[in-house]
């Protein structure tokens, strides 16, 4: 499974809002920081404004975290930008063999246990803030520097 580009986007969006904090954050700043198309930058920020992780004020006002980057941790920008629909990361196949011993009792069994890998897995983008991406960034360009 492969998730989209509107949670890479997403942590770009937040990263750039609070590196470039003093300098109007539009739509079209962060297209050009992307790299990517300022439609669909605009259609990740909505998802995340909608998540309440951050505000816009039209015209002149541009984008501004509502909460520090270390109180938004990854699985608030999955939440806000893959989980639009169902909540499950899995989808389980609909129609097994009722008449077969296998297909009557397998969705069960797959769904406990893929309920497991999916709860291992959120539990570890808690553990992970966009305060660490902008960190290893921060990092990163000092080593340019040096």
């Amino acid at each position: 499974m492969q998730f989209s580009t509107r949670f890479s986007m997403a942590v770009h969006i937040l990263t750039a809002t609070d590196h470039f904090k003093g300098q109007l954050i539009t739509g079209d700043f962060l297209a050009g920081t992307i790299g990517a198309n300022p439609v669909e930058v605009r259609r990740v920020i909505a998802l995340l404004r909608k998540a309440g992780l951050i505000s816009v004020r039209r015209g002149e006002g541009g984008a501004a975290l509502t909460r520090p980057l270390s109180e938004i941790s990854f699985y608030d920008v999955y939440e806000a930008t893959e989980m639009t629909g169902s909540k499950d990361l899995f989808r389980i196949h609909e129609h097994p063999c009722e008449n077969c011993e296998l297909g009557r009792n397998i969705t069960a069994v797959l769904s406990k246990e893929l309920s497991q890998v999916q709860a291992q897995f959120e539990d570890s983008l808690k553990k992970i803030s966009v305060a660490d991406t902008e960190k290893g960034i921060e990092e990163l360009i000092r080593q340019e520097g040096a």
